[in-house]
């Protein structure tokens, strides 16, 4: 049984985390206006704050995201404040945007001042985005230089920017899966129109925002061409978290203490104290990499469990036991050099996404690696691997 047989899959896993997971085509997609109900003026449950930290890893606070939502005079709807600050050692990037919004939620107008600092040189932009007649027209003016103005062609309503995703969310009947369509525009050097699909999850699913348990739906965002987007939204409309698809950020909502400071890990990984689903992974994948010793894996291996689930599939395996199987393990782990490092270890668990299937069962799943999950049981001794990716 060659080394190859049981590391080959973590290699995968983790260089799948840092690209975006290919997706086929879906249903015929339907109008995406389609979710929200009949308009009806300025929804007072949409005013207010809304509140964000964004993380490296998960864990490592980097900035805040806020929206501030108030009623706009007319024709406008919505009047919306977001104000976006991220330090990333020596750079650092602020904003703040105002948009004016339909009451369908769609863009209206907009303007944005930002500042980007990457070292010793800092950049100041600002963005005016309007309607004029049939066409949409951008203006940029970069460090006080002269202005310079795009223009593009769009009837339709117009929606590309985050706020107002997590506002039409707040707003959508996510009971009606399947994919939806909205239009945006990508303002490249030639200003193109940008078709904005939304995949609603079928089902709810359980899982730990900020140590609580909660059932969110799941709604892949994607500006075609562009990035896309996982958002996570609770029984009553509120985005939980949204992370774009192959970057180690994600973006929690919490109160304004909350999301100005680091997730402890115990707490990002979704069960209290030291014992959770993802320090198993994390032991097991630490062994890996050379971090600890290899007879640390039988402080997490439930090595009858993984012999059953192995040995199913596996003659070679079936033939060695348990304790061979064990014994296979180490002796592999510890002569195997490591195949990643510790920020590549990081960027995996960081993105990883934990579900507890009650009390005393979980897995943990790397992105890129849906289909073959960490699965995991608690016991007397904490939490133990009871199936490994293979």
């Amino acid at each position: 049984m060659s080394s190859r047989t049981l590391l080959t899959p973590f290699v995968l896993c983790l260089l799948a985390a840092s690209a975006p997971a290919a997706r086929g085509e879906g249903e015929q997609a339907r109008d995406g206006q389609g979710l929200l109900a009949e308009a009806a003026g300025f929804d007072a449950a949409l005013e207010g704050r809304h509140g964000f930290g964004i993380y490296m890893g998960g864990t490592k606070n980097l900035g805040t995201a806020t929206l501030e939502v108030r009623r706009a005079e007319a024709p406008a709807t919505y009047a919306v404040t977001a104000r976006m600050t991220m330090t990333m050692g020596p750079n650092r990037r602020a904003g703040v945007d105002e948009l004016l919004l339909d009451e369908r939620l769609a863009l209206i107008s907009s303007h944005s001042t930002e500042e980007e600092t990457r070292g010793d040189k800092t950049v100041k932009k600002t963005t005016t985005t309007r309607r004029d007649g049939d066409a949409w027209v951008r203006e940029v003016v970069e460090d006080g230089g002269a202005p310079t103005t795009k223009r593009i062609s769009a009837r339709t309503p117009q929606y590309w920017d985050v706020p107002i995703f997590v506002l039409f969310l707040r707003k959508a009947d996510l009971s009606r899966s399947g994919d939806w369509l909205l239009h945006g525009t990508r303002w490249d050097d030639e200003p193109r129109a940008m078709d904005i699909r939304l995949q609603v999850a079928p089902a709810r699913t359980k899982v730990t925002h900020r140590g609580r348990e909660v059932e969110v739906t799941e709604v892949r965002i994607e500006r075609v061409g562009k990035d896309a987007s996982i958002f996570r939204v609770d029984a009553q409309g509120r985005v939980l978290s949204l992370a774009p698809e192959g970057a180690p950020v994600i973006m929690l909502a919490g109160t304004d203490e909350e999301i100005g400071a680091d997730v402890a890990p115990a707490t990002a990984a979704g069960e209290p104290g030291v014992e959770t689903p993802t320090l198993g992974v994390r032991v097991y994948l630490e062994v890996l990499m050379k971090a600890r010793d290899v007879d640390a894996l039988d402080t997490v291996m439930d090595w009858p469990a993984i012999f059953e689930a192995m040995s199913k599939e596996n003659e070679e395996i079936a033939a060695i036991g348990a304790e061979g199987l064990r014994s296979v393990f180490k002796q592999q782990f510890s002569q195997t050099p490591s195949p990643f490092g510790k920020e590549e270890l990081e960027l995996a668990l960081g993105m990883a996404e934990v579900e507890l299937n009650g009390e005393d069962a979980a897995t943990v799943t790397i992105p890129g690696a849906e289909d073959n999950p960490f699965r995991l049981r608690r016991g007397p001794r904490g939490w133990r691997l009871v199936a490994i990716p293979h």
